[in-house]
């Protein structure tokens, strides 16, 4: 099995954005969130993600025009 670790465009927002990979099969697939902050994405921003199978987790951005801020885990 092969693992996919590259960018992906954002295309849709909401709790799970759909994006579109920039490599590999080009899938277009719902994307979980992998990272330690909350940012809220638009339409057109780069993200990186990691997947396998259909499956997608954002670890980063590349490349965003969406507001991000910290979270407390008090």
């Amino acid at each position: 099995m092969t693992i996919y670790i590259g960018k992906a465009r954002v295309l849709g927002t909401g709790d799970r954005p759909h994006i579109q990979v920039l490599g590999g099969a080009c899938d277009r697939a719902l994307a979980d969130w992998a990272i330690p902050y909350r940012y809220e994405p638009v339409p057109g921003d780069t993200v990186l993600v990691y997947g396998q199978n259909g499956r997608y987790w954002i670890t980063g951005v590349v490349q965003g025009r969406g507001t991000s801020q910290s979270v407390s885990y008090t």
